[in-house]
């Protein structure tokens, strides 16, 4: 078995948490599967007071969140002869050439991307369902710039970089990556004993990052024009944002954040599960793998999608808020929402196994 190592930020392995820690679990899995002897080797936040107060004045991620001299001294006492190194995450990146002056000349490098910083960033900057807005100051322009030169630099150390969805590939390579490779999420069926109650449809979230507020926001505008027939039930946080989502849209409930537990017992009650992404965020759609593991019903958009692939099904896809309002509305009934989830179990059962993108991994790194 090659030995690696598998460089992650605390908590990142974690096995609650959001999208980062689920996709760094499935690449670890992956790559497992794929044959490779992994040592994990852990990179906390820089705390000194000098980078805390750099951070407030210029938080840029490339610079400001990891000690890489620490980091580098951390990898040397983990292996100081590794065959493979897998960094996951960009804003981890800058530590590959340093990396390449104290490791072995044969040691190859691969980035397990989750997505670009700067892809995000320009999602911050922009207006609710616009592009970036004329009060854009000098210094965000600049540091949008000032990411995508560091990620063009720090590209040029990978052997290999692994993607989550298909547009990212494009933007790897726009930046210098000479080797990308997209990799599917895996969907591992969990299905709930879906018993739709009343007009019930829902939401999971963090409701105030950018791509599920501006979709959230965009699609409860026309549902209210729409005079929508739902309870759109909110979960997640931070409160003060659902609180004042409730206070704006008479169509919600929220609900605050949920235990695992407690929001399965509440999404087996919905008519349909809400997925409403109207712009391409960095990395795969994460989200989307609940419902599909649920198997109920889930109403998306084609940007929603990104990062899936499957063989049979096909998911209720709208892309425009007004369609995305009537599709949510037409899975009140019970017979569109029933037909919805028989398409949903075929995309959830047809969806790539760990094993298969093991396989896909070796084949793509030239492994035998």
């Amino acid at each position: 078995m090659p030995s690696a190592l598998f460089i992650y930020h605390t908590g990142h392995l974690d096995s609650n948490g959001g999208g980062v820690q689920a996709c760094s679990r499935e690449y670890f899995a992956e790559l497992e599967v794929a044959g490779f002897q992994l040592t994990p080797v852990e990179i906390p936040s820089d705390r000194r007071l000098l980078t805390r107060l750099r951070r407030r004045i210029w938080a840029d991620p490339y610079s400001s969140w990891t000690d890489f001299d620490d980091a580098v001294r951390r990898v040397l006492a983990a292996d100081p002869h590794p065959e493979w190194v897998f960094i996951n995450q960009h804003y981890l990146g800058p530590l590959a050439p340093l990396l390449q002056r104290v490791l072995p000349a044969h040691t190859r490098y691969v980035m397990l991307s989750h997505g670009l910083e700067s892809t995000d960033y320009l999602h911050e900057m922009r207006e609710i369902g616009e592009g970036p807005g004329a009060s854009a100051t000098a210094a965000r322009k600049l540091m949008l710039g000032q990411r995508l030169v560091q990620e063009a630099r720090h590209l040029r150390a990978f052997d290999h970089v692994f993607c989550l969805s298909d547009f990212e590939r494009g933007i790897e390579h726009w930046l210098g990556a000479s080797r990308v490779t997209m990799i599917p999420r895996t969907v591992t069926p969990a299905p709930l004993d879906w018993r739709p109650e009343g007009m019930r449809l829902g939401f999971v979230g963090t409701i105030d990052h950018y791509p599920n507020r501006e979709g959230l926001l965009l699609f409860l505008r026309e549902y209210g024009q729409l005079g929508g027939r739902g309870e759109v039930r909110v979960v997640g946080g931070p409160a003060s944002s659902g609180k004042a989502l409730a206070s704006e849209h008479r169509s919600v409930r929220y609900l605050g954040p949920l235990s695992n537990e407690l929001l399965e017992q509440e999404a087996r009650t919905w008519s349909c599960f809400l997925h409403p992404i109207f712009c391409y965020a960095r990395g795969a759609s994460t989200k989307l793998a609940t419902p599909l593991a649920w198997e109920i019903p889930v109403a998306t958009t084609t940007t929603g999608q990104r990062g899936y692939r499957w063989t049979e099904g096909r998911l209720p896809t709208a892309d425009t808020p007004r369609d995305f309002a009537l599709l949510a509305d037409s899975m009140l009934e019970p017979s569109r929402a029933a037909e919805a989830r028989e398409e949903v179990r075929k995309v959830a059962r047809s969806s790539p196994t760990i094993e298969e993108i093991g396989a896909l991994m070796r084949s793509a790194l030239g492994i035998g």
